[in-house]
């Protein structure tokens, strides 16, 4: 109990401290000269307040600008079909692909998540996509 009062006995000395100067400087001031300081020091109270308010609502990670347009995604490989063993290349490709996801997940899991927003069948798509691909092959 006692590191307490001697905080509140330490923190009443401060404000005793600060009002006495305060006091000292505002000594002959007007009544309206006191009002104008009192109104000037709540308006830049109020537009720090207003500043830090439209700081956190703007840069909010939950707040979220949709702009209508979906956002294009793209591909880590150029697939080409029209090459001699495109069948072949084509399953390597979207292997590829799927082990760029995989990588994604665990190394950059924001990315992974907005592509996942985006398209959230991804995944699903291109496993369905390599088992007919690979057994149109055989």
């Amino acid at each position: 109990m006692k590191p307490f009062h001697t905080i509140s006995k330490f923190s009443i000395q401060m404000k005793r401290a600060i009002c006495d100067r305060l006091n000292q400087v505002s000594k002959g001031w007007s009544k309206k000269t006191l009002r104008m300081y009192w109104l000037l020091f709540i308006l830049i109270g109020m537009s720090i307040s207003l500043e830090i308010f439209a700081r956190a609502v703007l840069h909010s990670p939950s707040l979220v600008f949709d702009s209508g347009k979906p956002e294009m995604i793209t591909t880590p490989h150029v697939i080409r079909l029209n090459e001699y063993g495109g069948d072949r290349k084509l399953i390597f490709k979207l292997q590829g692909y799927q082990h760029f996801l995989d990588s994604l997940a665990t190394n950059d899991t924001i990315q992974y998540k907005k592509l996942i927003e985006k398209s959230p069948h991804l995944r699903d798509s291109l496993s369905t996509l390599i088992y007919l691909f690979s057994n149109h092959i055989k």
